[in-house]
Order: C-alpha cells, then sequence, then structure tokens
C-alpha cells in the first residue's frame, strides 16, 4: 500500500541553474508544487501569493539577503525559510541568516542526495497542522480529513487526492493526464470516465450553489477549481 504524503510548496530563489534545475525535477516528479522565481522581488511577490511551505534562499551577500529573508518571514510565518551558502561563507555570516528569520542552511558543496534529504526533513517540521482552504472547504493535509462549512465530510482516497490536487492548483487548469500521473502514479492513457464519476462524487459531497466555489469541467482538457 502506498504511504500517504502530503503535497508540499516550495518556493526556489536561487542563481545556481543546476542546483535549481535538479530540486525543481526532483520534488516535481514526486507531485509537489514548485515555484521559482527570477529574482529576489520576483521571490517575495510568488511567496505573499502562494504562501509555500518552504523557502530556499541564495545567501550570498548577507547584509542585502537579509532584508529578504525578514519580508518573507514577517508576511509569511508559517514558512520555513532554508539558505543555500557557499564554502566561503563564515559561521558568522551564516549567523546573519538565522538573525533574519531562517530555520537552517544548507552548503553547495553537499551531494545532491543529501541536500534532498535536509531539505525532507525541514519540509516534515514545516508545520504541525498543513491546510488549506477553498472557500468553505477545509482540507487537514496533516490528518488527511476534509471539511465542508465546518463539518467532516468522508472521501474516498481517491476523491481526497483529487480535490487535494486541483486545490492546491486553484485557478488553475490542471489536464487529466497530470491528474492520473498523481492520483495513480502512472503515465498512461487513462478511463475518462472513472475520472468523471469520482468527479462527480466529490462534488456531490463538498459543493453547494451557495458557494463561490466551483470545480469546473474544460471540455477536452481537464478540470479546473475556481472561488
Amino acid at each position: 500500500m502506498m504511504q500517504y504524503r502530503p503535497i508540499y510548496r516550495i518556493l526556489l530563489i536561487l542563481e545556481n541553474p543546476e542546483v535549481s534545475s535538479r530540486i525543481v525535477d526532483r520534488f516535481r516528479e514526486r507531485g509537489d508544487d514548485v515555484l521559482i522565481a527570477s529574482d529576489a522581488a520576483h521571490g517575495m511577490e510568488l511567496c505573499a501569493t502562494h504562501r509555500p511551505d518552504l523557502v530556499l534562499l541564495d545567501w550570498q551577500q548577507p547584509e542585502k539577503d537579509s532584508a529578504i529573508c525578514k519580508q518573507i518571514i514577517r508576511h509569511n510565518p508559517t514558512t520555513n525559510a532554508v539558505l543555500c551558502v557557499n564554502e566561503k561563507m563564515s559561521a558568522k555570516e551564516i549567523s546573519q541568516g538565522f538573525d533574519a528569520g531562517a530555520c537552517d542552511y544548507i552548503r553547495y558543496t553537499l551531494p545532491f542526495e543529501e541536500l534532498i534529504e535536509r531539505v525532507d526533513v525541514r519540509l516534515q517540521h514545516s508545520c504541525s497542522e498543513k491546510i488549506l482552504t477553498f472557500s468553505h472547504i477545509t482540507i487537514n493535509q496533516t490528518r488527511h480529513k476534509v471539511y465542508s462549512h465546518e463539518k467532516e465530510v468522508t472521501l474516498s482516497k481517491k476523491e481526497y487526492s483529487l480535490l487535494e490536487y486541483l486545490v492546491l492548483r486553484k485557478n488553475q487548469v490542471c489536464t487529466r493526464e497530470d491528474i492520473v500521473a498523481h492520483i495513480w502514479e502512472v503515465q498512461y492513457a487513462c478511463d475518462t470516465g472513472i475520472m468523471d464519476v469520482i468527479m462527480s462524487s466529490l462534488r456531490k459531497k463538498v459543493l453547494h450553489k451557495s458557494s463561490s466555489a466551483n470545480i469546473r469541467t474544460i471540455r477536452g482538457v481537464g478540470f479546473i477549481a475556481e472561488e
């Protein structure tokens, strides 16, 4: 039986394109939502809009980067900022990052697999309760529970996975192929009838006419969660 793991949202504000590309590939393969910032200003904008669980931040110029880190933490108190530093960075310079609100640091010289493990550990401790909201719907990713108007709703494993996937990407069109790859963890031409049955059941359980929440079918493409 596949062990359930939450979907995490990770923001990269990194100037090292090789490391950034490898991290993106690894976490997207596992179904996580990875955002990439072109620069610090873009990173802060993405952080404010998407509220990531963890930010990987280049720590090259402590004086300048401290301001970025402080702003990220101030606007997103539950976000964990992890610094990526080079081998020349001194302990004093790294400590400035902790003073700015960072929770950990990783050296670029670490073997890649060890770097990923360090990020994983920090993600698992990112918060005690991971909560998603979608209008009147609340998803507790930690407890794997869903509430509609504060009343618990019983969903099947596939219904839960589908709802979580769409809400994490709300206001974005999600293709049937991507949904199948996430929920069934395979790449194949799916039986669209099965997915439509799951979607129909999910809508009946969590959507209400009086709510602004909607899961709309995009004919020939997939679905979009809108509010």
